[in-house]
């Protein structure tokens, strides 16, 4: 069986997310495993901290 690992910044509960995960299991019967923030975070790398 293939194992496709899947990741992204907008979320484990994105529409586009689970519908490519659904189409990898369906088209290539593979394992899936989803590595995602539990909210969105795109553009994250470009923030700052402000604490000490």
């Amino acid at each position: 069986m293939k194992e496709i690992l899947v990741t992204n910044d907008d979320g484990f509960d994105s529409k586009g997310l689970n519908k490519l995960v659904k189409m990898l299991r369906k088209e290539f019967k593979a394992r899936v495993t989803v590595v995602a923030p539990a909210s969105e975070k795109s553009a994250c790398a470009h923030s700052i901290s402000l604490k000490n």
